[in-house]
Parts: C-alpha cells; structure tokens; sequence
C-alpha cells in the first residue's frame, strides 16, 4: 500500500511541476490593451444589436474601406496580443 501512495504523490508531484513550468508560457503573452484604429471611414452603426453583419450589405468603394480597415486592424491587433514583434506596413 505503501509503494501505492508513493507512487501516486510521484505523479502528482511531476504533474504539478510540468504545470507550473507551462504557466509561464500562459502569461508570455503581448499586450492585450485595444489598439486605437481608425473606422471613420466608414457608415457608424446605430445602437441597436444587429443579428448579421451589417457591414456584409455593402458595396463598391465602401465595402473596399471597411475590408481594408478589418485587415488593417488584424494585422495590428493579432500580433501584438499573441506577444509578436511583428510590424506590418499597411
């Protein structure tokens, strides 16, 4: 029974050391802070929830400067909250 116990805190031992050499991998992320982007190119939307993209309606040079504005701020955005140095030329 003994050998049992043992064996059992073994585990428990190696398993907590393997989470807690992991966790700084949790907390190794970049800054999460919202990154200021400029949407006054495009129509504002009203104070009502919308159940579909409102944005999906759009068309021509519009539809252009909302698509652009979206990459632009997943470039900016993605990178810096999964902790990349990564710059990207709009």
């Amino acid at each position: 029974m003994k050998g049992i116990v043992t064996g059992k805190v073994k585990y428990l031992a190696l398993g907590l050391l393997a989470s807690s050499a992991l966790a700084g991998n949790v907390w190794a992320h970049g800054d999460v802070t919202p990154q200021a982007i400029d949407t006054s190119g495009i129509p504002q939307l009203g104070e009502e929830w919308a159940e579909t993209n409102p944005y999906r309606e759009l068309d021509g040079d519009t539809r252009e400067e909302v698509v652009r504005i979206g990459a632009s701020a997943t470039t900016k955005i993605v990178p810096a909250a999964m902790g990349l140095k990564v710059f990207l030329a709009e």
